[in-house]
């Protein structure tokens, strides 16, 4: 995500980028990440970012990140005047199955699914699942050059521990549609995003209460807009942010 950070910046947007615990340049912990773990870093930093800059704080989180931005902003304010999130997911949901790799006839099962999911999250919670098995990467990169560019980055995670995939899949969705969500909510979205289609992201857009949820689209066939479209993709978070101050 470095060019479209530096690139917003240029802008004139003071950015503060998070690498959650596990992740990018932190040290690998040898305990199992967990998606509360990774919510908490986001607030650490929009706290830490108050202490230390002056103006409105918006908080923004592309396709994971996207989810971790949503719930963070969750009695946020006044803090953060605004949450940005590059595709959402909901996951209780049954149509959140589309996201992943897994059988769609599972969703005629879907509620037992998420059951067995969060039992076995727990029963063997470190258990590594590898990026591959539960994403498809054909519809996650552009091209084989950016997924090459992604496995061969050690910084990168190439696999999971079980029970945060678990977190993903099970995580309390009532703060997100019950109105604690008291900013306004802009929810980036690209037209053929292979991964998160129109459709699915439209559904859980609808279901996120804040007093104002808009959804800002873009033309674009792929899901990593920041990574393979960072141009059209900072001028869009740029429209929206000038919006949000």
């Amino acid at each position: 995500y470095a060019e479209s950070l530096n690139n917003l910046a240029d802008r004139g947007t003071t950015v503060v980028g998070v690498h959650p615990v596990g992740h990018g340049n932190n040290p690998r912990t040898r305990g199992v990440i967990r998606l509360d773990d990774i919510v908490a870093n986001a607030r650490d930093a929009v706290d830490w970012a108050a202490e230390h800059f002056d103006g409105s704080l918006v908080i923004s989180g592309s396709s994971q990140g996207g989810i971790v931005a949503l719930l963070a902003a969750v009695d946020a304010q006044p803090r953060v005047t605004g949450c940005i999130a590059h595709n959402v997911l909901l996951p209780d949901l049954p149509e959140s199955l589309s996201v992943t790799r897994l059988p769609h006839w599972l969703q005629a099962h879907y509620s037992l699914l998420r059951r067995a999911i969060r039992v076995l999250g727990d029963l063997v919670p470190g258990l590594p699942v590898p990026f591959g098995f539960y994403l498809d990467p054909k519809r996650v990169f552009t091209n084989p050059a950016e997924q090459r560019e992604f496995l061969d980055d050690r910084r990168n995670l190439g696999s999971y521990p079980l029970r945060l995939l678990a977190d993903l899949l099970t995580f309390d969705t009532r703060p997100i549609t019950s109105g604690a969500i008291k900013v306004p909510v802009h929810v980036l979205a690209s037209t053929g995003d292979p991964l998160f289609s129109y459709g699915y992201v439209k559904a859980v857009s609808a279901r996120i209460s804040a007093p104002r949820v808009e959804m800002v689209l873009l033309d674009l066939p792929m899901h990593l807009i920041f990574v393979a479209a960072p141009a059209q993709t900072v001028a869009a978070l740029t429209e929206v942010l000038a919006k949000l101050r």
